[in-house]
């Protein structure tokens, strides 16, 4: 019976020393972006990468008048994937790689946050107190959300929290967080969302309502007298089903003579594996920045845009 408690004893101090050591391992030296930012790792990542901040939270330097007199202004407008989700350094982004190219005639305003819509992204463009001599309108799948919401159709949860102790351990637990969200992201391949976002564009109210936007952004730059140049990124883990997605985008964008580029046609130079910033986040890599700042060099540099 002694030895049989002691077996039992050294098991569970085994156990405990196997949980004590990972705990500290991922509470203080693993560090990683995931697609969404919920997991401890993530919070970590934006605690230590997410800079500059200007004051109005964007993750862009702050700009004076001063920086932009005698320059050609470039108002590059997005959601996380110009704010650069999962990209350590803020210059590795493409909007940093045209300024970069571009050199100091010109000043490239990044005007971009997690999270937004072409609705907000319309009332950002609206409410910019300088008038762009260019703006670059990247698009993603998801912005079609905001034309949902005005049509009353709201998304999936793309993720769920669990309550009880199980919530409250893997909120406290870094080790245990990182194995949640793990099975979590195995066990859930999350097409619920991306089912979500077809159906959206197949739907006639919602698509209409989001045509309209985008037609609105066309109007705007026209008449604030703004070249508008259009950047497509698919869903780069779902490139050829978003295909049908972003060609319907494309053709508004075409039919009202807005030079567009799209990112999927840049995938082949690009291994899968290369694509994304991680298995874990599949927001652009560097690598694919960088292919759409030196495809944006060209366009801007190109006769119509000069």
């Amino acid at each position: 019976m002694k030895k049989h408690l002691q077996n039992i004893l050294t098991v569970f101090l085994s156990i405990l020393l196997c949980f004590s050591i990972s705990e500290l391992y991922f509470r203080f030296f693993y560090i990683e972006s995931d697609s969404l930012g919920f997991t401890l790792s993530h919070q970590k990542w934006v605690k230590k990468y997410w800079k500059p901040l200007n004051s109005n939270g964007l993750r862009d330097r702050e700009w004076t008048q001063k920086d932009l007199t005698n320059k050609k202004v470039i108002a590059v407008i997005g959601d996380s994937f110009v704010a650069g989700h999962g990209i350590k350094n803020a210059s590795d982004r493409f909007p940093d790689i045209l300024a970069t190219k571009l050199g100091n005639k010109y000043a490239i305003v990044n005007l971009s946050f997690p999270g937004w819509g072409t609705k907000t992204e319309l009332f950002v463009l609206k409410n910019y107190p300088l008038k762009p001599d260019i703006v670059i309108w990247s698009y993603f799948p998801n912005d079609i959300k905001d034309a949902a919401k005005e049509n009353k159709i709201f998304p999936p949860d793309e993720v769920k929290i669990p309550g009880g102790i199980t919530g409250k351990a893997i909120s406290a637990s870094y080790f245990l967080n990182f194995i949640y969200w793990n099975i979590f992201r195995i066990t859930n391949l999350n097409n619920d969302y991306f089912m979500w976002i077809q159906n959206q564009f197949n739907d006639s109210k919602v698509w209409n309502t989001h045509k309209r936007e985008l037609e609105t952004v066309c109007e705007l730059t026209k008449n604030k007298n703004t070249k508008l140049i259009v950047v497509l990124f698919p869903f780069l883990t779902k490139e050829a089903n978003s295909n049908i997605i972003t060609e319907k985008v494309e053709n508004v964008f075409l039919l009202n003579n807005v030079p567009v580029l799209d990112a999927s046609k840049l995938i082949p130079k690009l291994m899968e594996s290369e694509l994304t910033v991680s298995k874990i986040d599949a927001h652009p890599s560097i690598k694919l920045h960088k292919l759409v700042g030196d495809e944006l060099y060209k366009i801007v540099l190109s006769s119509k845009l000069r």
